[in-house]
């Protein structure tokens, strides 16, 4: 109802009235914090790898997915979940699991933490790409908690650099998926609600990128589930996905006019609003937003 009820920056949970949460300290604790920070919390690594969820068997619990840094030869991640009680702490809410692990020893992905409401309207389907592999961890939460995932094998190998490089969305009806970066370039799906089953892979070049580089990407779909909006740094596409031939559907609407705010206002993320406009915020420390308004 667009009531606060509490909020995380990665490393705590704090509730309605900006106070810690009881038992909340902690989150994703370990030894990228323990490195980096010295344990304390002053920002935690990832863009797309947390969400709150509510607990279709508990009408006042929570469950905070989130996904913590593993370093070791090369940084991946894994899936936990924190859960959040409202009823205790005077309606304030206390935290009463912490850090329980999902993804048993999976090498994560950073972002494309996706999340769709099953077909009966009260679950909900949890997707999360694995790194240098072709499988996405699928998980179902339900009145009983959240089950044990199930590997969808795609007919398509996540890149090298891909991680942590684009963004992944459920359409706002729920019928497809879309996962996007430079480097993987677009992959589309269908998908069954009923039973959280990718279907009917369809791709699409956006930009060709022969050499590795930083290249940050994201994408969000239009109200009417029909057309996706996809960057890669300062460029702005729309991509009409009814078209039999994605190559015919695609259109560049628009490129970064140079303008500083007071850091390159280019394009990072885009998130649809409940006013059906799609929102879309530049990178670190810059003072506005773009909008896309119809």
């Amino acid at each position: 109802n667009g009531q606060l009820l509490c909020y995380t920056n990665g490393c705590l949970i704090a509730d309605a009235d900006h106070n810690i949460m009881p038992n909340s300290s902690g989150i994703n604790a370990g030894e990228w914090l323990d490195q980096t920070q010295g344990g304390n919390c002053n920002f935690y690594l990832g863009r797309h790898n947390i969400c709150f969820l509510p607990d279709p068997g508990n009408e006042n619990g929570y469950y905070l997915l989130h996904k913590s840094v593993i370093p070791d030869t090369t940084i991946h991640f894994e899936l936990r979940y924190s859960y959040v009680d409202m009823q205790f702490n005077n309606g304030m809410g206390d935290v009463t699991e912490k850090n329980i692990v999902l993804s048993d020893n999976r090498r994560l992905q950073g972002r494309y933490l996706s999340v769709n409401k099953h077909a009966n309207g009260k679950d909900w389907w949890i997707l999360q790409s694995e790194k240098l592999s072709n499988k996405i961890l699928t998980f179902l939460l339900n009145e009983n908690g959240i089950n044990e995932y199930v590997l969808q094998e795609i007919d398509h190998t996540f890149e090298y650099f891909s991680s942590s490089a684009g963004t992944a969305a459920f359409s706002p009806d729920g019928d497809r998926y879309a996962y996007y970066n430079a480097y993987d370039n677009l992959l589309l799906f269908d998908f069954d609600r009923s039973t959280g089953a990718l279907s009917n892979l369809k791709t699409i070049e956006l930009v060709d990128i022969s050499a590795p580089q930083n290249s940050n990407s994201t994408l969000e779909w239009s109200p009417n589930s029909q057309y996706l909006y996809i960057s890669v740094d300062n460029v702005l596409y729309q991509l009409d996905t009814y078209t039999s031939d994605l190559e015919d559907g695609l259109i560049m609407i628009d490129v970064w006019d140079g303008t500083s705010d007071p850091f390159a206002t280019t394009f990072a993320l885009m998130a649809l609003a409940p006013d059906c406009k799609i929102y879309m915020c530049s990178g670190s420390s810059t003072n506005t937003y773009h909008v896309i308004n119809k």
